[in-house]
């Protein structure tokens, strides 16, 4: 049986049903039929908890609800609040990784977040931070031009440094896809900038091997450059703008518990 909790609904609401839908199909296909959820008259959770048979969804569960359901047969826990929210004592008055070890249940702690968290949305934004509309017509154009760039690196065969020019832009971009994680799910703006000098300092020596595979390839990437570079500077904006970090505690993440 699974046990799994969703804090205060948080930025992303349909994302965070989504992710506890799928892993559950499972359980449903072997142990129970769907049901709906229904609501359970529980008050030692911050916010209401239901009943969607194999699975519960509830906000942040206390200290007595967390061992009452261990006790109940909760297995794992899984964790989609910020490290932040659960770092607020106020919020979270107890160390909740620390409690479901000694009780022995399984702890997974994937910290979720996005723009629309209350947290986001509580921070001073830079005087050259954009319409936010903007951002998805800007990286919708930077992965047609990135696609057409990989695709003439990746068809140039026999080229003298095509493989390792592949490589090297590959780690740069899998690597610099932790700056979502770091901004919004762990909220460490600090931790983000590095996550993007990273990505600027990677993406220029894999610019300087594209290059040297087919210019035109090249070219194509300095638009995704000059992007990288404006977001260092507004991620950098951002911690000036906002020294203490933002306000700690505002929910706007998810927690799943599973038996």
């Amino acid at each position: 049986m699974r046990f799994r909790m969703l804090a205060p609904l948080l930025s992303a609401p349909l994302l965070s049903v989504a992710v506890l839908t799928m892993a559950a199909a499972p359980a449903f296909a072997e142990k129970a039929p769907v049901t709906m959820p229904v609501k359970v008259d529980r008050s030692d959770f911050q916010a209401m908890i239901y009943d969607a048979g194999p699975l519960y969804i509830a906000g942040q569960p206390s200290e007595s609800a967390l061992r009452d359901m261990a006790a109940k047969g909760v297995k794992t826990v899984i964790n989609l609040r910020t490290q932040r929210e659960m770092d607020n004592r106020q919020a979270v008055p107890y160390d909740e990784a620390a409690l479901a070890k000694e009780l022995g249940l399984t702890y997974v702690h994937i910290p979720l977040g996005g723009p629309d968290t209350p947290w986001f949305a509580g921070l001073v934004k830079p005087a050259i931070f954009p319409p936010p509309f903007l951002f998805g017509i800007v990286w919708t154009i930077l992965f047609v031009l990135i696609g057409l760039s990989m695709a003439l690196v990746a068809s140039a065969w026999g080229a003298h440094g095509r493989g390792i020019a592949l490589v090297a832009f590959a780690v740069h971009f899998l690597v610099t896809q932790a700056w979502s994680a770091e901004f919004f799910g762990m909220q460490d703006m600090i931790a983000a900038l590095m996550v993007l000098g990273f990505g600027i300092a990677s993406l220029l020596i894999a610019l300087a091997l594209v290059l040297r595979v087919r210019r035109n390839a090249g070219l194509l990437l300095l638009p995704y450059l000059a992007w990288l570079c404006f977001a260092g500077v507004l991620n950098y904006q951002f911690i000036v703008e906002n020294p203490d970090g933002g306000q700690q505690g505002a929910d706007g993440a998810a927690t799943k518990v599973e038996f």
